[in-house]
């Protein structure tokens, strides 16, 4: 007879979708691969913040709050990546730069009746 087991975790709400992932993803992975039942609610009288109520045996408990932790910790890495801005402008050999604009146009290429626009009509010959 295997023994059933509750735990509850208290998550910010702000890694709540760290945890539930888009349109629930990251909650039914966690739910197949741990086996646990696992329910999720605002914590009552504490706001900002989310109960996650996990039900199982002991290894499906150990499952889930390790496969919840990682969420967190990549939530938690990700929040920090973007508080800290884009990486640093190095230098990239295949940058486009500003906006850089042709005054030949699209195709690259002036047409005939264009040259003398673009590079003037004395060919200094």
């Amino acid at each position: 007879m295997v023994t059933k087991v509750t735990q509850n975790m208290q998550i910010s709400l702000s890694y709540a979708d760290a945890v539930i992932g888009t349109s629930g993803s990251n909650i039914s992975y966690i739910r197949r691969a741990s086996g646990a039942c696992i329910a999720i609610q605002e914590t009552r009288g504490v706001p900002g913040e989310m109960t996650v109520e996990i039900t199982g045996s002991a290894s499906q408990l150990q499952t889930a709050q390790q496969l919840f932790q990682n969420s967190l910790a990549d939530a938690t890495s990700s929040m920090q990546n973007t508080a800290a801005g884009p990486p640093s402008q190095g230098y990239n050999p295949y940058s486009q730069g500003p906006g850089y604009t042709s005054p030949l146009g699209g195709t690259g290429h002036p047409s005939a009746a264009d040259y003398g626009s673009v590079y003037g009509s004395s060919y200094g010959y």
